[in-house]
């Protein structure tokens, strides 16, 4: 093997399978599988590995890099099924995407093509992890840019590292360790617990860890010696543990769980490492033999075009236009999927690779590979001219700043029922507070179609970025307490992404907390107090005509499910969260009370009166203070 710097191996496809048909899964919201974005990290490694593999075979022949024909090799291999994708999305979104998502699509598939969507995502502010509501169809290919711009610069630094190491395996890898440390020291210091992690989720920076660990693992396997006996029976074993290690990662890894981001994804890029270098000293192990089966290795050989068409196809394949929901719509998406990645491998990827258009009369060949990118472009703006912002309707319950000279400032956050208890606040009897709401009429924290009686009902398009607005008015008032007010909407059953939620269920709470848990992120603001009252009873009247949700809302199971999330959420983040008992005010003896000591509290049941606000300041306010360490 001394002789072999660099071959194929059955088993790396193998491995790029279990990485894509993982983001496939988690995409496709499957409950079993939510850390299968970790598939993104596995092609990450594979990528430092195989490419500095490369390097290094050409480097050991002739003693330089050919950094021209590098190029050239990597753009056949990733820009034909990529201007296909834009040109299928760029059709797709003329005729069935909302005219206001025109721009957002044009400069999304533009910074696609130039390989930045990563920073494209960033200074835009879309989250990764937000997949409920209208996500752009090119938010996958952040990924794409970070290994493109890998292709762009790493030669040249590993042609300069070479140099200055003299071609010596352990400097050069021990500099590449260095740049994956110092890679996860910036991961670490730069997130925030407090805030959407998606800036330090698409950073070039902070995904260097990944990318620069498969490096040094290709570096230290380059041109070793033929192992012993002793030396594959424990590669083997420690090919099986570390695949062991990394679908265990992919069923119990979270995207909220900070861990990743102080040295998880740094620990996940070292099993992995472990991992290709596990197959490739025992060609024979257990793991190796398994990730070498056809049907891995096939996927694996697809992979790149089932990764860039199945969020495209994901999109498209909705729940409105399918008529299909939970496992038969996600069959329908994978199969398409696949349909669309075999076509693509087929037709397009594999010829071009082979030299089909070289085999072409020269000028049809050149004029093919030269003017493909710009034909993208153009047919992409041509596309989406024509877009307009959409003008939502303007509402009584929006955000409001009420009078308070006060230094102290509180911003009650949620859903309608809030707006009325901020409506009902007296400035007069807290000269020194200040209150803000923000809030929209008929949104909760658990957002998309609610369901009642089993049959879709109510969808609110204008709470899709509901969080969003939030932490806007967070930004811009700097509140030192901020209360989010939840329950009304939160105690029905919910319909994402076509896949029924029951309150109650272990899907709906693992939703919630989801929920709660990215508010968490984005509602704190410095050394700001984050606030979660229970839920409490309501006693709405029944409606004669329309939904009538007075028996959903007034189920008093229904709000002991939602309030024991919300207990379990503020009991597991006790010093970022603090919970108050609002349902043991509104409602003595755990029943519903139009009045409470002669006030009306709730003029139809859930809604505050402006007496009974009022009343519940009195009550509120110093445990509000109190817990912010502003009172006695």
């Amino acid at each position: 093997m001394a002789n072999q710097p660099y071959r194929y191996r059955p088993a790396l496809d193998g491995l790029r399978a279990i990485a894509v048909l993982g983001v496939m899964l988690y995409h496709g919201l499957v409950s079993w599988l939510p850390g299968g974005f970790l598939g993104v990290d596995v092609f990450f490694v594979l990528s430092g590995y195989l490419i500095t593999s490369i390097l290094l075979a050409e480097w050991q022949t002739w003693q330089h890099i050919d950094l021209v024909g590098f190029y050239l090799r990597r753009a056949r291999r990733l820009l034909p099924a990529l201007v296909v994708v834009v040109l299928a999305v760029a059709v797709w979104a003329r005729f069935e995407a909302a005219p206001d998502k025109y721009g957002e699509i044009r400069w999304d598939g533009v910074s696609t093509l130039l390989y930045v969507a990563n920073w494209r995502f960033v200074f835009a502010h879309q989250s990764y992890f937000d997949q409920f509501g209208d996500p752009s169809p090119f938010r996958h290919m952040w990924s794409l840019g970070i290994e493109e711009q890998f292709y762009l610069l790493f030669p040249l630094l590993l042609a300069g590292l070479l140099a200055v190491t003299r071609g010596r395996r352990a400097s050069t890898a021990t500099w590449l360790g260095v740049g994956a440390v110092t890679s996860a020291l910036v991961t670490a210091f730069l997130f925030d617990p407090g805030a959407d992690p998606s800036r330090v989720y698409y950073g070039t920076d902070t995904r260097a860890q990944e990318l620069l660990i498969g490096a040094a693992a290709a570096v230290l396997m380059i041109r070793r010696a033929e192992a012993g006996i002793w030396a594959r029976r424990v590669a083997a074993i420690a090919g099986v543990g570390a695949l062991v290690a990394i679908l265990a990662a992919f069923t119990r890894v979270h995207d909220s769980d900070a861990v990743m981001y102080r040295g998880g994804f740094f620990a996940l890029a070292l099993i992995c490492a472990v991992l290709i270098a596990a197959m490739d000293v025992a060609e024979r192990g257990p793991a190796t033999r398994l990730l070498s089966l056809p049907p891995a290795v096939w996927t694996g050989k697809i992979s790149y075009g089932l990764y860039v068409w199945h969020w495209p196809l994901y999109i498209a394949l909705s729940p409105a236009r399918t008529d299909l929901a939970g496992n038969a719509l996600l069959a329908v998406r994978i199969a398409a999927t696949f349909a669309a990645a075999t076509a693509s491998y087929l037709i397009i990827e594999r010829p071009i690779r082979k030299g089909a258009l070289a085999r072409m009369p020269p000028l049809r060949g050149r004029l093919i590979a030269s003017l493909s990118l710009p034909l993208a472009v153009g047919v992409l703006v041509s596309a989406t001219v024509g877009g307009t912002t959409a003008e939502l309707p303007q509402s009584p319950f929006a955000t409001t700043s009420l009078a308070g000279a006060g230094t102290t400032h509180i911003l009650v956050v949620g859903d309608s029922v809030g707006f009325s208890l901020v409506d009902g606040f007296d400035p007069a009897s807290y000269p020194d507070v200040t209150v803000a709401s923000s809030v929209k009429l008929g949104c909760g924290l658990a957002r998309q179609q609610v369901v009642y009686q089993g049959e879709p009902g109510l969808l609110n398009s204008e709470c899709t970025h509901i969080i969003r607005t939030w932490t806007e008015a967070v930004h811009a008032q700097r509140p030192q307490i901020v209360v989010l007010v939840i329950g009304a909407w939160e105690v029905f059953d919910h319909e994402i992404d076509g896949t029924d939620l029951t309150v109650g269920s272990q899907r709906y709470a693992a939703y919630l907390t989801s929920r709660l848990e990215r508010a968490r992120r984005r509602l704190s603001y410095d050394d700001s107090t984050l606030v979660i009252p229970n839920v409490p009873c309501y006693g709405q009247a029944s409606a004669p005509v329309g939904h009538d949700l007075a028996p959903i809302r007034n189920d008093p199971e229904r709000v002991a499910a939602v309030n024991q999330i919300i207990g379990r959420f503020v009991g597991a983040h006790p010093g970022d969260v603090s919970g108050i008992d609002l349902t043991g005010f509104i409602c003595p003896g755990g029943t519903y009370h139009d009045t409470i000591d002669g006030v009306q509290m709730r003029y139809d049941g859930v809604h505050f009166s402006d007496p009974g606000a009022a009343k519940t300041w009195r009550w509120l306010m110093p445990r509000l203070l109190k817990l912010a360490g502003r009172g006695g």
